[in-house]
């Protein structure tokens, strides 16, 4: 999507073919691999990921959410917020023990998550 690193796509299309009364086939012994480009192991990289993987997170939610608030699906904002503020304890408590992994990972979560906010504001 643009510059955007958006994806789940596929299972929209999926799920508006079940509901639809067509006909899905399910392998789930099909193996299915990723070539990554060595940049795609960058921070920055991984950081994009994850700030753009809001938007996935909101295509999903919208098309396959039954509760919304003027078309925007709710459990994804309550999951968003409930995430900013554990992640915000995690990311703190990590910083204290001088964990860096763990550090990054709710660095990553809490910016999703603020994104997924932002997005959810914002959408038309």
């Amino acid at each position: 999507m643009g510059n955007k690193l958006v994806a789940g796509e596929e299972t929209i299309i999926y799920r508006r073919m079940i509901f639809s009364t067509k006909s899905v086939i399910y392998f789930p012994d099909a193996a299915v691999g990723h070539r990554l480009k060595p940049k795609e192991y960058t921070t920055e990289h991984i950081h994009k990921l994850f700030s753009d993987g809001a938007y996935t997170a909101y295509n999903l939610a919208k098309a396959n959410s039954s509760r919304k608030i003027a078309g925007r699906p709710i459990g994804l904002l309550v999951h968003a917020l409930v995430s900013t503020i554990q992640s915000t304890a995690k990311w703190l408590a990590s910083t204290i023990q001088k964990n860096k992994p763990q550090q990054l990972l709710h660095k990553l979560i809490i910016i999703r998550s603020l994104k997924i906010v932002a997005v959810w504001i914002s959408a038309p």
